[in-house]
């Protein structure tokens, strides 16, 4: 009966794990923000983040699809090199 219970530590550490995942993605993406101009940014952030629509973030910021698109791609790459980076130093 024991083994069919789930363990309360491994579903901590999940939350733990999802949380730490969180807070370092937020530290990341603000210490990068300057490094992007602000419409390349707002694009990033109102579609990776808040989940809005390519199409309606394009209208807002007056720029085309394929550029949100890029947009987007280029800060998420630099922001998962980043984490990438930083989790390769927290490993002994």
């Amino acid at each position: 009966m024991l083994q069919q219970s789930p363990d309360p530590l491994s579903e901590n550490d999940e939350v733990w794990d999802r949380e730490y995942e969180l807070w370092l993605f937020h530290n990341v993406a603000n210490w990068l923000k300057n490094e992007f101009q602000s419409k390349t940014w707002e694009a990033f952030w109102k579609t990776a983040v808040e989940g809005r629509e390519v199409v309606s973030v394009a209208a807002e910021l007056g720029m085309s699809a394929g550029a949100i698109y890029i947009a987007k791609s280029r800060v998420l790459a630099r922001i998962r090199t980043e984490v990438q980076q930083i989790e390769s130093w927290e490993r002994p």
